[in-house]
């Protein structure tokens, strides 16, 4: 039996594991507790960590073990190929092989491997894929969102730039005006989402897969991303405001 170094029944990592004793735990709400029925194993052998159900790194909190045929007979058995080759051919191949040992064994669910990976992320793959799209969403509404509130602000306070042109402002002066009040909500927003991110990115811990929850250069991406689009919701206000006629506006 080869089995997973566990703490509670061998002692120290740092001690070898081999020759040492390892129990199946009967309640997995408290792994180490013993009862007159716990069964004792003696470990001959250790293997590296590996979650044989579910890619969530949260699964159990086990480990995985195993046992030789004879002390633990199954009805079924699963293996994995290693291949280099199209997964069509591969599956063709394989039961080749297994009808050679035995004719009569059944031979099934051959698939690659990222196919199990897809099934068993199935359930988390559809709310991110809801969630990407409310981002996106979320996106288009806070860059229409910030146009309309600069572009209002620019009617609201046109006699105020047509003054400050008409006393010698420069289209430049003016669209630096507007664009700095711009960014100034673009930076603060920018700031409460990070920090949204990272409360929002603890809670998801356990629906994501390989990834990190504060990945920097997710985290980058998606800011140089926001910052473009509301730069550019803020430009074209800032740009229409520096075009103001003085004459005009002031006339009225």
């Amino acid at each position: 039996m080869g089995a997973k170094d566990d703490r509670r029944a061998v002692g120290s990592p740092a001690q070898d594991a081999v020759g040492r004793r390892l129990y199946t735990p009967g309640d997995l709400g408290d792994i180490a507790k013993v009862t007159p029925q716990t069964q004792f194993f003696n470990v001959v052998g250790v293997v590296k960590e590996v979650q044989m159900i579910d890619p969530r790194a949260d699964l159990t909190p086990v480990g995985a073990y195993y046992f030789a045929y004879e002390q633990s007979a199954l009805r079924g058995l699963t293996f994995t190929v290693r291949t280099r080759g199209p997964s069509a051919t591969i599956q063709n191949d394989v039961r080749r092989v297994v009808a050679r040992i035995d004719p009569q064994l059944p031979v099934f669910r051959v698939q690659p491997m990222q196919a199990w990976i897809d099934t068993a992320l199935s359930g988390r793959r559809v709310p991110m894929l809801i969630a990407a799209a409310f981002g996106v969403v979320a996106l288009l509404l806070s860059a229409v969102g910030i146009y309309g509130v600069l572009a209002f602000g620019v009617i609201e306070r046109r006699r105020e730039l047509g003054v400050r042109m008409a006393l010698g402002g420069t289209t430049m002066a003016v669209f630096r005006l507007v664009l700095g009040d711009g960014i100034r909500i673009v930076v603060t927003g920018l700031a409460i989402g990070l920090v949204g991110s990272i409360v929002v990115g603890q809670v998801l811990t356990n629906q994501l897969f390989n990834v990190a929850p504060m990945n920097p250069l997710v985290l980058a991406l998606v800011t140089v991303v926001l910052s473009t689009v509301a730069l550019i919701a803020t430009a074209i206000p800032a740009l229409r405001a520096s075009r103001i006629n003085p004459n005009v506006v002031l006339s009225k």
